[in-house]
């Protein structure tokens, strides 16, 4: 059973699509496909159905990895949009990224840079995640809601500090002896 996005059940659907089902503490109601193109879930269970929603053929394969890369893309989209810290993340892999060209990087420390770039993007993107599913779940005040945000917003911090060490092992040598 394949459900369009958007449809209780499908990896993108609403807040309102988000009922718990009477009795089954935590299972969301309508699984389907997952929109990575993976076997059917039945509604009662995380295990595979015997119905396989793979693609018949190379053609309807790269329709629906198409589109599943312009659902990655609408999300990463609506992070821009919509979380501030992503920007201001950004904005300093901006500077970083054009201090590495002025002060001509090697290969290993663009691996570094990019790399602590992606993983900061990345979890200021999970961080959202988890917010709006805390949201979604957990309208009122929660004390687990609480503790399962902190935690996210914690580990973007970490993230962000991991980078900003890496920072300064990259540049900081390179800026001291511009500097003597």
């Amino acid at each position: 059973m394949t459900v369009p996005r958007g449809a209780v059940g499908s990896a993108h659907s609403p807040a309102a699509d988000a009922h718990v089902t009477g009795g089954q503490a935590g299972a969301v109601q309508g699984l389907g496909a997952s929109n990575s193109g993976g076997p059917a879930l039945s509604p009662q269970s995380s295990v595979p159905s015997p119905q396989s929603s793979a693609p018949d053929t190379l053609s309807a394969l790269l329709r629906q990895e198409r589109a599943s890369f312009g659902y990655a893309f609408e999300g990463v989209a609506h992070s821009w949009r919509t979380q501030r810290h992503l920007r201001i993340h950004a904005g300093i892999a901006l500077v970083c990224v054009a201090l590495g060209l002025w002060l001509r990087l090697g290969p290993a420390e663009w691996a570094a840079l990019v790399a602590m770039i992606a993983l900061v993007t990345a979890m200021e993107m999970l961080n959202t995640v988890v917010e709006v599913v805390v949201d979604m779940f957990s309208p009122a005040y929660h004390p687990g809601a609480k503790v399962a945000k902190d935690v996210a917003a914690g580990a973007v911090l970490i993230s962000a500090g991991g980078a900003v060490l890496v920072g300064v092992f990259i540049f900081g040598p390179r800026l001291l002896a511009l500097l003597r």
